[in-house]
């Protein structure tokens, strides 16, 4: 929910002309990255109600992304500790007012920095949402 889901949703090269005059797979993540720095700053947070394993963390999200894996879309490791084999959702959570977070990481992602998001990661068995 959020940054990535609306982002990537609304994505297609024909559409993109960055990503159509994109010549290799390096230049067209970073088109990627910079769209959603970009889009970033005006992506709406959300009112959830939000249990984990039991806990409320209910709240306005401006990205919650459920994972079994480490990475999403142009290889953000928005979970990096996330194993597919362990039975277990990585919820990575970015709470409204904590945009600069994730803008820094993907700034370090253009730049080629070595980096990880300082994103809120659970690790849970049951994931509620209303």
């Amino acid at each position: 929910m959020g940054l990535f889901t609306t982002t990537m949703h609304r994505l297609d090269a024909r559409d993109n002309i960055d990503l159509a005059h994109a010549s290799d797979s390096e230049e067209k993540l970073t088109s990627v990255l910079e769209i959603l720095k970009d889009r970033l700053p005006s992506c709406p947070a959300k009112p959830l109600q939000l249990t984990l394993d039991g806990q409320d963390l209910s709240g306005e999200y401006v990205l919650l992304e459920a994972m079994n894996i480490k990475s999403i879309g142009p290889n953000l490791h928005l979970a990096p500790d996330a194993d597919p084999g362990d039975g277990l959702l990585d919820i990575a959570l970015l709470a409204n007012g904590e945009q600069h977070q994730l803008n820094s990481y993907l700034s370090d992602c253009i730049a080629s920095k070595p980096c990880s998001p300082d994103l809120r990661v659970h690790r849970e068995k049951h994931l509620q949402i209303v």
